[in-house]
């Protein structure tokens, strides 16, 4: 099979060419300018860091920082898992079973000895900060809007049944958003909440609601929302709303 053999290669064979490199960096430059004037710069760059207690995997780094890595650090990090790291091959498709199987075989069956994944315990433990925080960040913008996105820790998604279960929370969330902050006072046209478990990072994950407003109005609705979200706390989920929501 073609995809297998050019995996082979990827692993035995990378490049690391500099045209690439060049190429990357175009595209971020043009990433990192796209930050300075959407609501989604703040979110990448330093929010989604915050979320994690400081973790400087989470989240983009400062421009600075970003554009001045180079081949030699992605070479020197990537070579020896490219040569001995664990492997997982996944094959989805109309196939048949034994040819798949002779085909990997002779691609990436063939290679040297790989060694076993890593349990790497002390690199999986994150938390979402101890204590309440809020922050404000402006950006330039030709026409006067904002963003309001609202947190609350929940936990992992490695239980698939939990992560079900958090993902209808997330649609209940969003259905009490739409009727409170579009349907009443007209704060916006599509609020929405989402869950964000981790399946990597044992106990980490939230839930996030987003309402695009009027800053003049974020106040006002950042309180609704907190009490929409307070209400189902102390309430509970309606089976009306459980059975919209599936």
């Amino acid at each position: 099979m073609l995809d297998l053999q050019y995996l082979a290669a990827l692993l035995t064979d990378p490049g690391y060419r500099p045209e690439s490199l060049r190429k990357a960096r175009k595209g971020l430059e043009q990433l990192y300018l796209s930050f300075e004037h959407t609501a989604n710069g703040p979110l990448q760059t330093e929010i989604r860091n915050l979320l994690a207690g400081g973790d400087p995997r989470f989240g983009m780094p400062a421009k600075k920082v970003m554009m001045s890595r180079n081949l030699d650090e992605i070479k020197a990090w990537l070579s020896p898992q490219f040569a001995k790291g664990a492997l997982e091959v996944a094959l989805v498709g109309d196939l048949d079973i034994e040819t798949a199987i002779a085909a990997a075989a002779q691609t990436v069956g063939a290679l040297p000895p790989r060694g076993q994944k890593p349990e790497l315990a002390h690199l999986k433990k994150v938390s979402f900060p101890a204590q309440p925080f809020a922050k404000d960040y402006t950006i330039t913008s030709a026409i006067p809007k904002g963003a309001l996105y609202l947190f609350w820790p929940t936990t992992d998604g490695l239980d698939v049944q939990r992560r079900r279960r958090l993902s209808l929370l997330a649609d209940v969330v969003s259905d009490r958003l739409r009727v409170k902050v579009r349907e009443e006072i007209g704060g916006t046209y599509s609020p929405w909440a989402v869950s964000d478990v981790s399946e990597t990072f044992p106990g980490y994950g939230y839930l996030v609601a987003n309402v695009d407003v009027d800053p003049a109005m974020a106040e006002k609705i950042s309180d609704l929302v907190i009490s929409v979200a307070d209400d189902l706390a102390t309430n509970g989920v309606t089976e009306d709303e459980l059975e919209r929501a599936g």
